[in-house]
């Protein structure tokens, strides 16, 4: 267990440190205009698509660290046996209890995001003009992923299972 935690640990962190860079990089070199491009692009227009590109990084590159401590807390922590053993105790039918163990954890992991969508949305989407949809609209979004979500989920894990 300790030597899957440690790989877990190493590969979260080298995917990270990629991102980093990878941002760092566009934060530094992301408004020069490449040689030959002069006619079509100008830099600031290119700075702007920098600035939006940056803002959207950043806010998935937070979404990211926090879904992997929710998950180093959800397997490692002790939460997953936890969360099996309530599954184990209900006594329902394999197909059922199977279903819906993956359907929480899908719930759960939709709502953990909902902060960061709602952040990228209506604060960095709305900042570079791109966004055009209203709360009620991103409500009505949502409800209709979960509903698919869960309708496909259900069908595809029961006959799985």
């Amino acid at each position: 267990m300790n030597s899957i935690f440690i790989l877990y640990i190493c590969v979260q962190a080298l995917e990270h440190l990629v991102s980093f860079l990878n941002l760092h990089h566009l934060a530094v070199h992301g408004a020069k205009v490449p040689r030959g491009f002069g006619k079509y692009i100008s830099s600031d227009v290119l700075s702007g698509m920098r600035d939006y590109t940056l803002a959207r990084e950043r806010v998935s590159l937070v979404a990211s660290l926090m879904d992997a401590v929710v998950t180093i807390l959800f397997i490692f922590g002790g939460i997953l046996i936890w969360y099996t053993n309530w599954f184990s105790s209900l006594q329902w039918s394999f197909v059922i209890a199977s279903t819906l163990f993956f359907l929480f954890i899908f719930y759960i992991e939709t709502l953990f995001k909902i902060p960061f969508s709602l952040y990228s949305t209506f604060r960095v989407e709305q900042k570079y003009g791109f966004n055009r949809q209203t709360s009620g609209l991103w409500c009505m979004d949502l409800i209709k992923s979960l509903f698919l979500g869960t309708v496909l989920y259900a069908v595809l894990l029961s006959g799985a299972f």
